[in-house]
């Protein structure tokens, strides 16, 4: 539990200073070059809480862009944890479970590391679902962290 606790918190460290501290130039390459999501590509918690009562058959996939140790404290039920999508690791395991999608199925990408701006890993994630060509791939709306914006605000949470 003390090593989950302190590789969590170095996640979200590392989130932070890639982001707040850093200039962009010092991102991840994946992050600098994908374009800022768009209202059409986002999705806010509590439209994703919605989806997710649906029956299973007509649910979203969900899919965990951001750090492992975050995935591990708690996530949305249902997620697949693919890793970090600013390393090639993180996209290759999320460019091999995109492609498992049927054709119009809906998916929504979340990270939560860190403030919306900062993060590493969404715009490199949906940047890969755009060049595959997939027009039902969202991402959800996290202003703050996973946290703040979808614990803390009584959503469903797994372990």
């Amino acid at each position: 539990m003390r090593f989950r606790s302190l590789a969590l918190a170095l996640a979200v460290a590392a989130c932070h200073d890639r982001g707040a501290a850093a200039p962009p130039a010092a991102r991840s390459p994946a992050a600098v070059s994908a374009p800022e999501p768009s209202p059409a590509d986002t999705l806010t918690p509590a439209a994703l809480a919605a989806e997710l009562a649906r029956p299973a058959a007509r649910r979203p996939v969900v899919l965990h862009v951001g750090f492992r140790p975050i995935f591990e404290a708690g996530h949305i039920p249902g997620a697949l944890d693919m890793g970090p999508a600013s390393t090639q690791e993180g996209r290759d395991a999320l460019q091999a479970e995109l492609k498992t999608l049927r054709p119009g199925q809906e998916a929504v990408l979340y990270c939560g590391c860190c403030p919306w701006d900062h993060c590493p890993n969404i715009r490199p994630a949906l940047a890969l679902a755009h060049r595959l060509g997939l027009q039902n791939v969202k991402v959800l709306a996290i202003p703050e962290t996973f946290r703040t914006d979808w614990i803390k605000a009584g959503f469903p949470v797994e372990k």
